[in-house]
C-alpha cells in the first residue's frame, strides 16, 4: 500500500474513532438517544476495519479470502448491515422491512464471500453487495421524502446532501472498480508489449 493511501486510511481511523468515542459517549448518557448509538458504532466499526491488520485498505482480494481479510471484512459488512438502521433512527422514518432485509441480507452475503473458493475476476458476491449499496440508498432518499413530508427541512436537506455524496461515491467507486477490473483483464490477455 503506497504511503498517501495508508495515511489516508489512518486519517480516516482517527476521525471515525473520536467521532465514534463522543457519540457513544453522548448515546450512552440518561438522556442519549439511539441514533447516536448507532452512530457511534458505524464510527467505531470503521476505525476498527482500517486499524485491524491488514491495515488500511483491502488492496489485495484473491479468493479464497485469508483468516485476516475474513476478520476485517466483518467490520465493513457489520458496517453495511447498521447503515439503514441510522436512517431508521436519525430520520423517524419507522418502516423495518427495509433495514431488517437488508440486514439479513448482508450477513448472507458475508457468509458466501467468506465461504468463495474459487477466484473470479468478479467475485459473484459483488453483485448482491451491489444490490444491497442500492437499496441503502433507495431507502435513505424515502426516508428523506418523509423528512420532507413532515416539515424537518432543515434536517432534511442535510441529509439528503451526506446522501447524495454517498451516491456519487459510490457511483464513482462501482465505476473504478469496473474500470480497474476492465484494465486487468485486458492486460492479462493481451499478449503485445
Amino acid at each position: 500500500m503506497s504511503e498517501i493511501t495508508l495515511a489516508i486510511a489512518f486519517l480516516s481511523a482517527g476521525i471515525a474513532l473520536s467521532m465514534g468515542m463522543v457519540s457513544l459517549f453522548i448515546g450512552l448518557h440518561k438522556n442519549g438517544q439511539r441514533v447516536d448509538l448507532v452512530f457511534g458504532a458505524l464510527c467505531i466499526l470503521m476505525f476498527l476495519f482500517f486499524v485491524i491488520p491488514p491495515v488500511g485498505f483491502v488492496l489485495d482480494d484473491q479468493a479464497p479470502y485469508p483468516t485476516s481479510l475474513l476478520v476485517k471484512r466483518i467490520f465493513n459488512f457489520s458496517f453495511y448491515g447498521l447503515i439503514p438502521w441510522f436512517v431508521y433512527y436519525y430520520t423517524g422514518y419507522r418502516k423495518k422491512t427495509l433495514p431488517v432485509l437488508i440486514s439479513i441480507s448482508d450477513l448472507l452475503t458475508y457468509v458466501w464471500m467468506a465461504t468463495t473458493k474459487i477466484n473470479r475476476d468478479i467475485p459473484l458476491w459483488i453483485y448482491p453487495v451491489i444490490v444491497l449499496i442500492g437499496l441503502i440508498l433507495f431507502y435513505s432518499f424515502q426516508a428523506i421524502r418523509y423528512m420532507f413530508s413532515i416539515q424537518q427541512d432543515y434536517k432534511a436537506k442535510w441529509f439528503r446532501f451526506s446522501r447524495l455524496a454517498g451516491f456519487w461515491s459510490y457511483r464513482f467507486g462501482l465505476f473504478c472498480g469496473i474500470e480497474s477490473i476492465d484494465g486487468a483483464n485486458r492486460h492479462s490477455y493481451d499478449s503485445s508489449p
